[in-house]
């Protein structure tokens, strides 16, 4: 039976425009922060904002628009921002990070590149880690001159008020989402703590289709858990959010579109995660899809990657192949789920 078309599993605009998109970024493989952490930094953790606050980019006094036509719950929380413990930005866990395509900026100096199409690089210019506030300024680097460009910069700031609430505000910062210079939000703390996943992967770095490959397929942290940095998934469907049991994100371009972790296992050698992707149809019906990735070790410079999509009496796609560990590129496949589901039946499952 021939697959339902993909328009129900992601939204056409975002298939079409991003699908041959190759984005790319410092995609080195660090610590992670947690909920439970022994901190300088009082913001250690991670911090969730609403949907309708998103999609708002709301200012002070800003009066809120009606939501009523998101389908994505207010009590459900899209992650805005992950400090670690040292006050730093865990990029892989922050929509800054997801949108640019960056990792493991921290301190002036550090240079990393961005979205491999638009060839550009990002230096920190200013940072400043306190126990009560973190902030990094971002700027664009010519790259044939290497040169700072002051004109194209990104200051993001997260900070701690007395009363135990916290302001986040990004400035010139470029997207779907915004309208303005600068977004300002009032996260809240997770809404449940989340256990911390204590794992040592043995399958955690970077992989491609072939060792030497242009552009890395799947990024798995330290812990395991999958990094969706720089792609069109973590950034427009919110990928990088989901690594637990009931971890929620939504589509932007589609509130109608909602993905949720239904199971999750990460051992030294093996990284397993499941997901439903629940669509919500004109009618107010809805159809549901799982989706199961599963990465599991074989030596240390090779791993077997499986991917599986039911989406019940609609048609199932199961797809394996072998990927091979990858150090020597940045770029980023733009469209993940086109390369689990196979580039050859990415094309009958539109």
């Amino acid at each position: 039976m021939p697959i339902r078309p993909i328009t129900f599993l992601l939204h056409p605009i975002l298939f079409f425009a991003l699908l041959s998109l190759a984005q790319g970024g410092c995609h080195a493989t660090g610590t992670h922060a947690t909920n439970s952490e022994p901190a300088f930094s009082k913001l250690a953790g991670r911090w969730w904002v609403s949907l309708c606050d998103l999609k708002e980019n709301r200012r002070p006094g800003r009066a809120h628009q009606d939501s009523n036509g998101l389908r994505f719950a207010e009590t459900d929380h899209l992650l805005a921002a992950t400090i670690r413990s040292d006050g730093s930005f865990d990029w892989s866990r922050t929509f800054l990070g997801a949108t640019l395509g960056i990792h493991d900026l921290r301190d002036v100096g550090d240079r990393c590149i961005a979205y491999a199409f638009t060839r550009s690089m990002y230096e920190v210019v200013a940072s400043q880690y306190a126990p009560t506030s973190s902030k990094v300024e971002l700027c664009q680097v010519d790259l044939e001159t290497g040169a700072v460009r002051a004109s194209k910069c990104h200051e993001i700031q997260i900070s701690l008020r007395n009363d135990g609430s916290v302001d986040y505000v990004d400035s010139a910062l470029a997207g779907v989402v915004t309208s303005g210079d600068s977004r300002y939000l009032t996260p809240r703390g997770h809404r449940s703590i989340s256990p911390v996943i204590n794992n040592t992967s043995r399958i955690a770095g970077n992989w491609s289709a072939t060792a030497s490959d242009s552009k890395l397929a799947l990024i798995i942290r330290a812990d395991g858990t999958f990094d969706w940095n720089g792609t069109a998934e973590g950034y427009l469907l919110f990928w990088y959010q989901l690594e637990q049991v009931g971890d929620r994100g939504c589509n932007l371009m589609n509130p109608d579109q909602t993905w949720e972790v239904t199971a999750s296992n990460y051992t030294p050698t093996e990284s397993e995660l499941r997901f439903r992707v629940t669509q919500r149809l004109s009618n107010g019906e809805t159809e549901e899809a799982d989706a199961e990735l599963v990465v599991r070790h074989i030596d240390d410079v090779s791993v077997r990657v499986s991917f599986k999509v039911d989406a019940g009496a609609n048609g199932t796609i199961n797809h394996t192949m072998t990927l091979y560990r990858n150090d020597d590129t940045q770029l980023r496949e733009g469209s993940v789920w086109a390369f689990l589901i196979g580039r050859t039946k990415a094309a009958g499952f539109r």
